[in-house]
């Protein structure tokens, strides 16, 4: 009797141990398909290429187009038809920025527009010739003796400013996913690979090779707005 017992309890015994090695050996099987089906982040590296005749050339075409005012050869040639542009601007002191597929010819002077600043600088930039280098705006708010640019000109740099993604960053903390990770990477995109002109005093933007090509990517017209309230 006490060997049939053990016998029973033996095969029991074995029989647990079988089905939990099977479960054991199906959990191991199904990990790997789990993780081949589970969507793997990886975070874009980005670079920002060396100075080229290439980026010269086109930066020189945009500002002959600058010059002449031409808006629509602007908005044809050097605005990437589904990237488009970034247009940054203040609103009571408050930066923001719309995204915009081309240059609107605003004409009413009422509120000064980035069409308006494209005319300025057409009558009262010309002969500027390219120089690598960075230049500073002051709004010196206390002498206006130091108020505008440090030096005149037209400046190529590198020194890009983050206040794209920043803007996204804080209105994302206000209102969840309110710009999604697409609208940060193309921030980022401009922030790390593109490079600043400034033709001097009322024109700020920035030059991003995108498909293999140099186009306008954003106009920061904040910068030269000391309106703060």
């Amino acid at each position: 009797m006490k060997y049939k017992n053990s016998l029973k309890f033996l095969l029991s015994t074995l029989a647990v141990f079988t089905l939990a090695g099977c479960s054991l050996k199906q959990i191991n099987e199904q990990i790997p398909t789990i993780l081949k089906n589970e969507e793997v982040k990886k975070e874009i590296s980005y670079k920002r290429e060396a100075v080229s005749p290439e980026l010269i050339n086109r930066i020189n075409d945009v500002i002959s187009s600058i010059i002449k005012n031409d808006l629509q050869n602007i908005n044809k040639n050097y605005i990437h038809p589904t990237f488009g542009f970034y247009n940054i601007y203040k609103i009571d002191g408050i930066t923001t920025f719309t995204q915009q597929k081309e240059v609107y010819n605003i004409v009413d002077d009422g509120i000064e527009e980035l069409s308006h600043l494209i005319k300025f600088a057409s009558e009262d930039s010309k002969g500027y010739l390219l120089k690598q280098g960075d230049v500073k705006f002051d709004c010196s708010p206390n002498n206006d003796e130091f108020y505008g640019w440090s030096q005149d000109g037209l400046y190529l740099s590198s020194k890009v400013s983050s206040q794209l993604s920043k803007i996204m960053k804080d209105a994302n903390s206000f209102e969840k996913d309110r710009y999604k990770e697409d609208d940060l990477e193309k921030a980022k995109l401009i922030e790390k690979t593109s490079y600043k002109v400034v033709l001097t005093p009322y024109l700020v933007f920035y030059m991003t090779k995108i498909e293999g090509k140099w186009y306008l990517s954003l106009f920061d017209r904040a910068t030269i707005n000391c309106s703060s309230d």
